[in-house]
């Protein structure tokens, strides 16, 4: 892992800015012992924060030689200049340090943030005007020795920025050079933007923006909400989840502390360097033994939806003979494609590896074409994929959708057009072409309440009956409706948050006792083996074994089968 932290020109010059500034300086005794003891706490990466077009530049490259010297590199918090130009022409600040940087390292990341305004003004502008900063400045990145990364800010009351939000900023990045133009991931400012949203702070963020990240800002948010906090008994952030969700998109880049000392002025700022860098180094042991199991699974992943997987998947969908009549296809370890009774339709269908996306785009695309409907259960990224919604955006399929609060952020960043989207809310029963699909409230709510709005389906087709009972996090069956036995259940394996590796028979006992509730005629097991999981989340085949001997005893006459990756099941 590699460690950086923030500090301001004022301090490392030792020309402080505020009182902030004098009491870190003096805390330390100086820029020379504070750039020791950080190196001591194995931070390796100093980030200038912050240099502008306008500043010194030999004030700039003094700073940074003071770092070079202690053996540390350099990045630097940057910012747009007015206008588009040429990097030469609109940055001179940065051109003396780029200069000598060669010799001590092999690139310089810049961190910015996308122009904003205080006006009502169009995004797309704004959006267009980055990019053709960035396209400008690609040009010259080779040459000076940079690249720049994209900054994912907070939203703020009043202000237009395109890229206060994730799909903002991948959005911009996806038009330019990959190796030279990245996003960064600020931890304190996403939590910040999904914590404003009620219900969602533990959301991640799309898997295609985290594959695209090769910086970070992190910083805990305070009691009352405020950024750039130290982590401590009173601030908050999902550090740990979100230091592995980089790791598993195959992160490489500086963990990077960005902390403003003056909005904690009462603090020893000592301790919560020293505080702050403890407790990113534990998410980071914590989350780093999955990296291996996680590229490994992705790889494979890779492999089985190569594409000449899908090309069979799509010739045994459309083959005209009765040969693949009613089956199911598992298109995601929680997705599924049906041909059943003459109708074709999918629910939830994912890709979450950016990767395997776009390898088989064409496949994919190919795939879903001649599919008419595409139920959704819920927003959750393992049952909902932007990227996948926005590939198969221009495709004559129709979305059903389920309510959610941040349902206009979806559809927005799915790029998905009103005419293509039914909206359903449970109670609704729609029907189609040889479909008959009744909503269901669902249960993604644990007892306390915690969880995320969920609809359940009941599909009446050729005459059989397939209820998704979906995600459920609380199985007490008093709280579901009354439900005719269908001829497939499909349910989806959850024994107990974080158990996956200690699981308590009462978890198995409690899951078996409500799938033999409904009384089902057969039952297919997911959400198997899914790659993105923890390790602690991770439900495999022994865990489908023991709900199967569990099943066994309840209903004894009902077939039990667990769902494999890519793999056809007889309805």
């Amino acid at each position: 892992m590699i460690f950086g932290i923030s500090l301001s020109p004022g301090v490392l010059s030792e020309t402080p800015r505020d009182a902030a500034d004098k009491k870190l300086l003096a805390e330390y005794g100086g820029a020379a012992a504070l750039l020791k003891g950080l190196s001591g706490l194995g931070i390796t990466h100093i980030e200038l924060r912050a240099v502008r077009p306008e500043d010194d530049g030999d004030r700039v490259l003094a700073c940074a030689e003071k770092i070079w010297h202690a053996g540390m590199r350099v990045t630097v918090h940057g910012a747009v200049p007015p206008e588009p130009g040429a990097f030469e022409d609109t940055y001179p600040s940065l051109l003396p340090l780029l200069r000598e940087a060669k010799a001590h390292q092999d690139t310089v990341t810049i961190t910015l943030h996308a122009y904003s305004s205080d006006k009502v003004q169009e995004e797309a502008g704004l959006s267009a005007k980055t990019k053709q900063l960035l396209a400008l400045w690609s040009g010259d990145a080779d040459r000076l020795g940079f690249r720049f990364a994209l900054e994912v800010n907070r939203e703020k009351d009043g202000k237009c920025d395109p890229a206060n939000c994730c799909a903002g900023v991948t959005g911009i990045l996806r038009e330019l050079d990959g190796n030279i133009c990245g996003g960064c991931f600020d931890f304190g400012h996403y939590y910040y933007n999904m914590s404003r949203r009620s219900g969602t702070p533990g959301l991640l963020p799309e898997s295609e923006f985290l594959s695209r990240c090769i910086h970070t800002h992190i910083h805990a948010l305070s009691s009352a909400g405020s950024t750039h906090f130290p982590f401590a008994e009173d601030t908050a952030l999902p550090l740990e989840q979100y230091v592995e969700a980089l790791l598993r998109a195959g992160y490489k880049g500086v963990f990077n502390l960005e902390l403003d000392y003056s909005r904690f002025p009462d603090a020893c700022f000592r301790d919560a360097i020293r505080n702050s860098v403890l407790a990113l180094k534990a998410a980071w042991h914590k989350a780093a033994p999955v990296m291996d199991i996680t590229r490994k699974r992705l790889e494979d992943a890779a492999a089985a939806l190569a594409p000449e997987k899908l090309r069979r998947m799509r010739a045994e969908i459309f083959d005209p003979s009765p040969k693949y009549e009613d089956s199911l296809w598992a298109f995601a370890v929680s997705g599924y494609i049906f041909r059943t009774g003459g109708a074709l339709f999918a629910v939830d269908p994912v890709v979450r590896a950016p990767e395997i996306l776009r390898s088989a785009k064409e496949e994919i695309r190919a795939l879903f074409r001649d599919i008419p409907y595409i139920f959704i259960t819920h927003f959750h990224d393992d049952h909902f994929d932007p990227c996948l919604a926005q590939l198969l955006s221009d495709l004559p399929c129709k979305w059903i959708l389920p309510p959610d609060h941040a349902i206009d952020t979806m559809v927005e960043t799915a790029k998905l057009r009103g005419e293509k989207i039914i909206y359903v809310s449970p109670g609704d029963t729609l029907t189609f072409p040889g479909i008959m699909a009744e909503v269901f409230p669902g249960r993604h709510r644990h007892r306390n309440g915690v969880g995320i709005d969920e609809v359940m389906y009941r599909f009446t087709v050729g005459g059989r009956t397939i209820f998704l009972t979906g995600d459920v996090r609380d199985y007490g069956t008093e709280k579901f409706p009354r439900i005719e036995s269908p001829d497939l259940l499909i349910s989806h394996v959850w024994l107990w948050t974080g158990m996956a590796q200690r699981t308590k028979q009462e978890a198995v006992e409690e899951y078996c006792d409500f799938v033999a509730h409904f009384q089902p005629k057969r039952v297919l097991l997911g959400h198997l083996m899914e790659f993105s999981r923890r390790s602690t989340d991770l439900w495999n085949w022994e865990h489908a074994g023991r709900v199967m001997d569990g099943l066994a005893l309840r209903i004894p006459e009902t077939e039990v089968t667990p769902i494999r990756l890519f793999g056809r099941y007889d309805l």
